[in-house]
């Protein structure tokens, strides 16, 4: 995998992650069993929006783009984290969607560490006061 690439693996898992809110909103709308309560609309439409702001940020190269992303990935958690499967009372029918769901939280945070880490300058060793040079 090139260095160049690993926003977009950001990207990608950002954009199922809006798809999968969209789907969620959807069933919320028509009231699709399971589906979340009606109260959770506000909160899929916040995690649409973040997930559109971060891929466009990504693609675009905005250093923004991944603290955005990072925000996102977290966001996602409550809908779609493995703690589900403890907690939510229809897990066994949701189980496709947390899987999936925390697979890509799990790769959206991991492509975002990695570009971080490569994209920060490399610093060398901190000289210490009065050190000759």
């Amino acid at each position: 995998m090139t260095l160049a690439r690993i926003p977009h693996l950001a990207a990608a898992s950002l954009a199922a992650l809006f798809l999968l809110a969209l789907a969620m909103f959807v069933a919320m709308l028509a009231g699709v069993e399971p589906h979340p309560p009606g109260a959770r609309g506000p909160y899929l439409a916040a995690v649409m929006a973040l997930s559109l702001a971060s891929v466009w940020l990504l693609v675009a190269r905005e250093r923004t783009g991944v603290w955005i992303g990072f925000v996102t990935a977290l966001a996602f958690l409550p809908s779609v984290g493995p703690h589900k499967f403890w907690t939510e009372p229809a897990a066994q029918a949701l189980a496709p969607l947390i899987f999936i769901g925390s697979a890509f939280v799990g790769l959206a945070a991991t492509a975002l560490v990695r570009e971080l880490r490569l994209a920060a300058p490399a610093q060398g060793p901190v000289p210490m006061a009065g050190s000759a040079r």
